[in-house]
């Protein structure tokens, strides 16, 4: 005959030893959760600066477009006079660029603010655009196939001896340049002719 007493003793003592496993266990998967929260909170985190970067990238095409626009603007006004107008953001040579194609004066904004001082402006969203079209001349008033980079006129249905004879004109470098609200700045340019 069985004792009693003995099985449960016997029980008690597995049911110890389980009540110890499950601690271990549910400490451990509350470590898992918590390290899964950790990481979940961490990517909304870098998606937030994510958005935030695309914002400022749109907001500062947007504010190149404004730019860009006032540029070709002004370059309609200058064009016919070849005289280099600083009130309307326009050189009538080309300027020294450097590697990336940056004119140097439009790098260096106190120098910009000096020689070209009516050519900035400030957005809504407290973006600075500045704007400057260089004619890509090395000398001023005629188009000159030596000293300037010139683009064809091709008149619509114009055969190959056509082009040939077609006018020339000079060509311009419209660069904008946008400081950001972050301290970023960007770069556009166009070339119009």
């Amino acid at each position: 005959m069985k004792h009693p007493y003995r099985s449960f003793v016997l029980r008690r003592a597995g049911a110890a030893r389980q009540r110890g496993a499950v601690l271990i266990v549910a400490l451990i998967v509350l470590v898992a959760l918590g390290l899964a929260s950790l990481a979940l909170l961490r990517s909304v985190d870098v998606l937030g600066l994510i958005s935030g970067n695309l914002s400022l990238q749109r907001s500062a095409l947007t504010a190149t477009d404004i730019g860009v626009n006032a540029a070709v603007d002004d370059l309609t006004e200058v064009v016919l006079r070849s005289a280099g107008d600083p009130a309307k953001c326009y050189s009538e040579v080309m300027l020294n660029a450097n590697e990336r194609g940056i004119p140097d004066l439009l790098a260096d904004l106190a120098a910009f603010n000096a020689a070209y001082p009516a050519c900035s402006q400030t957005t809504g969203n407290g973006e600075t655009i500045y704007r400057l079209v260089d004619r890509q001349c090395a000398r001023s008033l005629v188009a000159d196939p030596k000293a300037c980079v010139l683009a064809l006129s091709n008149p619509a249905g114009c055969d190959q001896h056509c082009f040939e004879k077609s006018p020339v004109r000079a060509t311009y470098r419209v660069t904008v340049r946008v400081d950001s609200v972050k301290n970023t700045n960007s770069y556009s340019q166009v070339i119009v002719y």
